[in-house]
């Protein structure tokens, strides 16, 4: 593969390339989702952080090396998964997004059942990974659990 366009990035953190890998299927169908309900363009930028910031605490609960999110298999997985029209599971979001739930199926919807069924970890923790979930498990008025996800804890402040 010497004289070849494909880059290899050698690491020995298993644990932390493998959920990254396995959870940028997962944040993808948020973009999807997004991009169905016109959010517009810096809702992009504030879901790669949110979710390069979950995974990287998850991996890091996960026994993995905190920056290994930010690599080919973490970060650049995530934004061409996420971003490209041609995503399964970008897809996948905007399918959720206009409430059609025939055929969802893909390494996204299966890693948030597996999740739940082997209670590997909290999603209450992580609360754009909850916000997915409870959208896959109920896709039902998408742009107003968007929009309770986005207020957050700041919706109770006097400011």
């Amino acid at each position: 593969m010497h004289h070849t366009k494909l880059y290899i990035d050698h690491t020995f953190d298993i644990p932390g390339i493998s959920w990254s890998v396995i959870l940028k299927n997962v944040y993808a169908m948020a973009f999807g989702m997004a991009d169905e309900l016109k959010l517009g363009d810096n809702m992009r930028g504030y879901l790669a952080v949110a979710a390069l910031q979950e995974l990287n605490q998850i991996v890091h609960a996960m026994n993995g090396q905190s920056d290994s999110p930010y690599h080919l298999a973490g970060l650049g997985d995530l934004i061409t998964t996420a971003t490209s029209e041609s995503s399964h599971h970008h897809e996948l979001g905007r399918r959720l997004a206009r409430e059609e739930t025939q055929n969802i199926c893909g390494e996204g919807p299966h890693t948030l059942k597996m999740i739940k069924q082997h209670q590997l970890i909290n999603t209450q923790n992580y609360p754009l990974l909850q916000l997915i979930d409870t959208i896959a498990q109920n896709p039902h008025n998408i742009r107003l659990k968007f929009d309770e996800y986005l207020e957050g804890p700041s919706k109770n402040s006097k400011c």
